[in-house]
């Protein structure tokens, strides 16, 4: 069986992307966290052509949902899980994650409304 680890997010740093961001997570103890972190199961448009349009609407979702959430002071967590074997972080050193709205699976959430879709590793669709 997998660890969890469910951590409260505080903050949206910036977003590269659909994605790939950068969250503040609380640690407990008013300690927190900045970590980059790359969105699991899924895969949005790379920024350049040409999916440059694809790219901005994927990333701009996810900002607007994410700031939104955090504005309106609702619950926004990230769950990682440990261990995951060699994919507790991606080849940049991003931790992979699943972010939830109100207990709501936001990667899925961008595969649902058509701005990402699944990708669990290996060759990507283009």
């Amino acid at each position: 069986m997998q660890d969890e680890y469910v951590r409260t997010v505080t903050a949206l740093d910036r977003n590269h992307d659909g994605d790939s961001l950068w969250l503040t997570v609380s640690l407990g103890f008013r300690a927190s966290i900045t970590e980059s972190f790359r969105l699991l199961g899924i895969d949005s448009p790379e920024l350049k052509a040409p999916t440059l349009e694809a790219a901005r609407a994927s990333r701009d979702y996810l900002n607007g949902r994410l700031r939104g959430a955090l504005a309106e002071g609702r619950e926004v967590t990230i769950k990682s899980y440990k261990p995951f074997g060699a994919y507790t972080k991606d080849k940049y050193g991003r931790w992979l994650a699943v972010i939830f709205v109100d207990g709501i699976d936001v990667n899925q959430e961008m595969v649902q409304k058509g701005y990402a879709v699944p990708y669990f590793g290996g060759q990507r669709g283009g």
